[in-house]
């Protein structure tokens, strides 16, 4: 499964003083359910691809580099996953000029199966 996760908006600019719960929230967020099957969060892979304009850099053949985040930025409940990224944490080139990135999401139902 992957996804396109949109960064902006309230996500950006928090307060100081503001809890760490709040501040999750705050989070730019992807959500999604995997079908017949309940991962741990440690059971899911996520990784963020370059932007198209950093992708266009690249010849045929070069390796491309994608930035692999901890298992620590999901959370589940049974077989809902929430992807949570502060944006100031990604290098320039995993985020567009508009704000999105695109993540792909790997989930490993430890049987095999791969979504």
């Amino acid at each position: 499964m992957t996804g396109i996760l949109a960064l902006g908006g309230g996500a950006l600019g928090m307060a100081p003083a503001q809890s760490a719960a709040a501040a999750d929230d705050r989070l730019a967020a992807f959500t999604g359910t995997v079908a017949n099957a309940s991962p741990t969060a440690s059971q899911y892979t996520v990784f963020v691809h370059v932007t198209p304009e950093t992708d266009e850099t690249f010849d045929v053949g070069d390796k491309v580099p994608m930035l692999k985040l901890p298992s620590s930025s999901v959370s589940v409940s049974g077989s809902e996953f929430t992807l949570r990224i502060d944006p100031e944490t990604l290098p320039a080139k995993y985020v567009a000029g508009d704000g999105n990135v695109t993540v792909e999401v790997l989930a490993d139902d430890g049987k095999g199966a791969r979504g």
